[in-house]
């Protein structure tokens, strides 16, 4: 597997030529290109046409250093001594998800551990019914209740699991 990052990084070295097995494929393929500002040899746009119909399963891409693409048969790249990279085993995933904005400061989290340790058994009632208070408005105004995961900053996985999260709510458009 091979990120379509270092992909482009790769192609400004080697001789590289992508297999594209199928039409879909190619069509994924020529639009990541597109975006990174790749053309054809002819100077037309790449999503203007894959040139897949020529060779079909047989169809092979090659990046060139001046940023234009040309299209083979998968044995002519192969005799030109090209590295040949199946589309399959390229990860697009990098190349358009943009990550949402953070919104810190909008969620108040407490350790229940802490409420017992801290707090009295009047204070700790009392939390209870304003937490519980805001959820019977909550479902008042039609909203839902929520529930979530929490997990510690200091965690080594956190990092992770911040970048995961800000991926998945960008593709909806959401701040988080």
């Amino acid at each position: 597997m091979i990120t379509f990052k270092k992909l482009l990084e790769r192609a400004k070295s080697e001789q590289i030529a992508i297999h594209t097995p199928t039409e879909e494929q190619a069509k994924e393929l020529l639009k990541a290109l597109d975006e990174k500002g790749y053309e054809w040899a002819s100077g037309i746009k790449l999503t203007t046409r894959t040139n897949y119909e020529v060779y079909k399963e047989d169809t092979c891409y090659s990046l060139e250093l001046d940023n234009t693409i040309y299209y083979s048969l998968f044995t002519w790249y192969q005799s030109e001594s090209y590295t040949i990279i199946e589309f399959k085993d390229i990860d697009f995933s990098e190349k358009t998800v943009k990550k949402a904005e953070l919104k810190l400061g909008t969620h108040i989290v407490i350790k229940r551990d802490d409420l017992d340790k801290y707090l009295n058994p009047a204070q700790v009632g009392a939390l209870m019914g304003m937490l519980s208070r805001i959820n019977k408005k909550r479902e008042e105004s039609g909203k839902k209740v929520n529930d979530y995961y929490v997990i510690n900053t200091d965690e080594p996985y956190a990092k992770k699991v911040l970048d995961l999260i800000l991926e998945e709510e960008a593709k909806k458009g959401k701040v988080v």
